[in-house]
């Protein structure tokens, strides 16, 4: 079996102190047969998949340039005074499961009295 192989298989920490018992003489000649490099590498692959791929959004709250309370993004960088937010629904990126998240919170605090 082969450490490129193992190290898909342990999660990094388990992978770190099973790497450790090996000794280091052998643990270099392997890292030298790919490249110094713990497994192969592969060249960068271009997903089949162009929208929607983003399995993490972390939404602002925020009101939009029009005043209302809003679930989304910020415009700008609030460091520089930009403090508007819009909602994601034009972002490409961004699924369709997260947008309907978004919506159903920003519904949830615009008939609310929690204050944003």
């Amino acid at each position: 079996m082969s450490l490129g192989f193992l190290y898909f298989i342990f999660c990094s920490c388990c992978f770190n102190s099973f790497i450790s018992t090996i000794p280091y003489a052998i643990r270099f000649r392997c890292a030298q047969h790919v490249g110094g490099l713990p497994c192969s590498l592969e060249g960068i692959l271009a997903s089949p998949v162009v929208n929607g791929y983003r399995n993490k959004c972390e939404f602002s709250v925020g009101y939009s340039l029009q005043g209302k309370i809003t679930v989304g993004f910020m415009l700008g960088n609030f460091r520089e005074g930009v403090t508007a937010v819009e909602e994601p629904f034009d972002c490409p990126n961004v699924s369709r499961i997260s947008c309907k998240y978004a919506s159903i919170f920003q519904e949830f605090l615009q008939h609310s009295s929690v204050p944003v």
